[in-house]
C-alpha cells in the first residue's frame, strides 16, 4: 500500500548538503585568497619606460631609488603609495593607495610610473561606452 496523503515535503536532510556546500564555496576561495597575501601582487616602478623596481606588497616599508630624484614610496597593508614627491602638482600623491593589479600613477614632471601587477592584472573591472 503506498501512504499518500498528498504532503510533499520541499527539502529533505540530504538536499541540504548540496545548499551548504553551495553557500560555503565562494566563502572559502575568498578567505583562500586573502591569506595568499594579494596572490603575489608587485609593483613595477620605471622612469621613461625603464623599469627601475619591482616591490613586493606583500612587505611594509618606504622605499626610494635614485632614478626617481626625490620621490618617495610606502608600501603597508598590501598597497603602495607614492608618500613624498619634488613635483609641482603633487598628483600622483593625491592617487591614493594602489593595491589592485593594474592600478597605476603617473608622475608626468618625473617621468616616473608606478604600477600594481600580479595574476589579476588582464581581468577587466568594467567597460564604459
Amino acid at each position: 500500500m503506498n501512504n499518500n496523503s498528498g504532503e510533499r515535503k520541499l527539502l529533505g536532510p540530504l538536499d541540504i548538503i548540496p545548499i551548504v556546500i553551495l553557500l560555503a564555496a565562494p566563502i572559502i576561495y575568498f578567505l583562500a585568497g586573502a591569506a595568499s597575501g594579494k596572490d603575489g601582487a608587485y609593483a613595477e616602478i620605471s622612469r621613461d619606460g625603464e623599469v627601475i623596481a619591482a616591490v613586493s606588497l606583500g612587505t611594509d616599508g618606504v622605499y626610494s631609488f635614485p632614478q626617481t630624484g626625490e620621490m618617495e614610496f610606502t608600501v603597508s597593508e598590501g598597497g603602495i603609495t607614492v608618500s613624498k614627491s619634488n613635483c609641482p602638482d603633487k598628483i600622483c600623491m593625491g592617487t591614493g593607495k594602489l593595491c589592485r593589479a593594474g592600478d597605476t600613477a603617473v608622475c608626468v614632471p618625473n617621468r616616473v610610473v608606478v604600477t600594481v601587477c600580479g595574476e589579476n592584472a588582464g581581468d577587466v573591472d568594467g567597460v564604459v561606452r
